[in-house]
């Protein structure tokens, strides 16, 4: 399956599927007013945090599943919710975001908290890599570097999902398969989701999954992290630091 997404905020865009031309899937994000919060933390919100930066030494074997405190959410955090809709209208996943602290629920299940979305018990910690198993299969695992983020089958050692950015697409005129241009400059070319689909996962899941790995990538690798609010501005931001980063790397 290929995902074009149609908007540069991926919480709220359009995803088409490229082989019928139709719509797929809805993304929307609305902010919310502040609830009532109470004073006390369950040990489920502590584990959930999207924090927008993690040094090396915070990735370990059991990152994601540890038992790490956490301050409760500050007075003016902003509330979200995410709704994602099938290519009939139907509501099949939605999360509610505390800052940036998901819940997750898909169909009818409750998934909750970040940490339950992923098989977290046997994380790999690789340098300038980041490696976590999914929880509907154990070969298959998220793996995150700098600049890319793949799904990766181990039992049969090859990628069977990819998160394409700032791409241009040549179709083929012979085959059902693309050519991939990347421009490497974020705004230039759209953004792909390309993932075969799974008889233990919905595919909403996948999808979801992969965009929490691409904001785990930008907080573990240190680069723009995502934004709700004012995408095209964050887009500027996300190419001006590609830019410095080019050069700093350029002038040492």
């Amino acid at each position: 399956m290929l995902l074009k997404f149609t908007a540069v905020d991926m919480f709220n865009t359009t995803l088409v599927d490229i082989e019928t031309g139709e719509q797929a899937f809805q993304i929307t994000t609305s902010l919310l007013p502040p609830p009532v919060i109470s004073l006390e933390t369950t040990e489920e919100d502590e584990n959930s945090s999207l924090s927008s930066s993690y040094s090396t030494s915070s990735i370990s074997s059991s990152w994601l599943s540890k038992k790490c405190r956490s301050p409760p959410p500050p007075p003016d955090a902003e509330y979200r919710h995410t709704n994602i809709t099938d290519a009939s209208g139907i509501s099949i996943a939605t999360i509610s975001w505390t800052g940036r602290q998901p819940d997750i629920s898909i169909g009818d299940e409750k998934v909750g908290a970040l940490n339950n979305l992923f098989g977290s018990s046997t994380v790999r910690f690789m340098p300038k890599i980041l490696a976590i198993p999914t929880r509907f299969d154990s070969n298959h695992i998220w793996t995150a570097t700098p600049t890319s983020l793949t799904l990766f089958d181990y039992s049969t050692e090859s990628i069977r999902g990819t998160f394409h950015q700032n791409i241009i697409r040549i179709p083929s005129k012979t085959s059902p398969t693309s050519t991939f241009l990347h421009t490497h400059l974020p705004g230039l070319g759209s953004n792909y989701l390309e993932f075969e689909p799974h008889p233990l996962a919905e595919p909403v899941e996948i999808i979801i999954s992969f965009l929490m790995m691409e904001v785990l990538r930008r907080g573990r690798f240190s680069l723009t992290p995502y934004t709700f609010q004012r995408p095209k501005l964050w887009q500027l931001k996300e190419a001006r630091d590609l830019m410095m980063r080019r050069i700093r790397r350029n002038t040492v």
